[in-house]
């Protein structure tokens, strides 16, 4: 990853941006600390791409069992 300070951004944003198009992903940096990561978005994937390869079981959105809800809240 390559390091782009506050500064760069303020002096040439498009010059920073065009490098996140080309696909880097950049550190933005202001002295010493490193503020944020910036990286290209991911394409989006087609709606219905697994379509057919899960089924959504019956029971999905029913309570779970007393042992795990314990096991969840801490209980054994």
């Amino acid at each position: 990853m390559l390091a782009v300070t506050l500064e760069e951004i303020q002096r040439d944003p498009r010059a920073v941006l065009e490098r996140v198009r080309l696909g880097q992903t950049l550190l933005l940096t202001e002295g010493e600390e490193i503020l944020a990561e910036i990286k290209p978005v991911k394409k989006q994937r087609p709606i219905g791409l697994s379509k057919g390869r899960f089924v959504v079981p019956g029971d999905f959105d029913a309570p779970l069992p007393d042992e795990i809800l314990k096991r969840l809240q801490g209980g054994e």
